[in-house]
Formats: structure tokens, C-alpha cells, sequence
């Protein structure tokens, strides 16, 4: 079940008659506002002494706990090393920073910069060596034969 949605006018209707000193709860009850949420505009109104009605909220600065300052130091130290884990990544904000954050945090903020993470294999040079070769070889040699 979704909350109605009152238009400004109709809540301004109800402060100015709260203001004026008429009967705010019979201007609520002919415009079909429920007397508790009227009763709430006019406390509000009364304490702030704000007569307007207050307007919703729409867009605007929204909280983020990676700003570019963080964005540009963390692509400096990717620069630096790029097998950097997020784990590692989250320490280094923990340690130059001191802020504390997940690991999921801080991948959401690297794609949010345009950067792709993938999964490396650092030990190429180990798996392609001359004995795991040959290893290699002896394993098919044996099963084909």
C-alpha cells in the first residue's frame, strides 16, 4: 500500500489556516489529509516558526565515502603495481587515509573510474617451466598409450 502524496498547496492550505487561527482540522478534512499528518505540518511549522510549506527533496549531493582524492591515489599506486589485491587496496586506504572500508567498496569505486579488474595469474613463469613441461608431456604420453 503506497503513501498518498500531498501537494504543497494542499499542506500550505492547512498552515495558513493554523496561522490564521481557523479550524485546520475541518481544511485537512475537506481536502482528505488524515488529521495526525496535519496535526504533524502545523507542530512543525508552530516550532520552526516556517509557515511554507516544505518542499521535497530532489537530487543533490549524495554521500561517498571514496572522493577523487582517494580515486587519484589509489590509480597512482595501481600505477605503481598492478597486481595490487583489493585487500591490499583497502590497506592502503586504511593506512594513508584512515578510513576503513570493504574490499567491495573499493572495487565499486575503481569501476566507477573506468578501471577493469581481472583475475591475474602471477606465477606463469612456474607453471611453464622446462620440468612441468616435460611433466606435461609424460602425463598425455601415458594416457594415449
Amino acid at each position: 500500500m503506497s503513501r498518498a502524496k500531498h501537494t504543497p498547496e494542499a499542506i500550505q492550505r492547512v498552515i495558513d489556516a493554523a496561522h490564521a487561527g481557523a479550524d485546520w482540522t475541518a481544511v485537512a478534512n475537506f481536502i482528505g489529509i488524515n488529521k495526525r499528518t496535519a496535526w504533524d505540518w502545523v507542530a512543525r511549522a508552530r516550532n520552526t516558526d516556517n509557515l511554507t510549506a516544505p518542499t521535497p527533496h530532489r537530487g543533490g549531493f549524495r554521500h561517498r565515502k571514496i572522493t577523487t582524492v582517494h580515486i587519484d591515489f589509489l590509480s597512482d599506486r595501481i600505477a605503481d603495481d598492478c597486481n595490487l589485491t583489493l585487500k591490499e587496496m583497502e590497506a592502503l586506504f586504511d593506512d594513508e587515509f584512515s578510513v576503513t572500508m570493504s574490499p567491495e567498496t573499493v572495487r565499486r569505486s575503481l569501476i566507477g573510474a573506468c578501471f577493469t579488474l581481472k583475475k591475474t595469474h602471477r606465477d606463469n613463469d612456474y607453471r611453464n617451466s622446462l620440468v612441468n613441461k616435460k611433466k606435461r608431456h609424460q602425463y598425455v604420453v601415458e594416457i594415449y598409450h
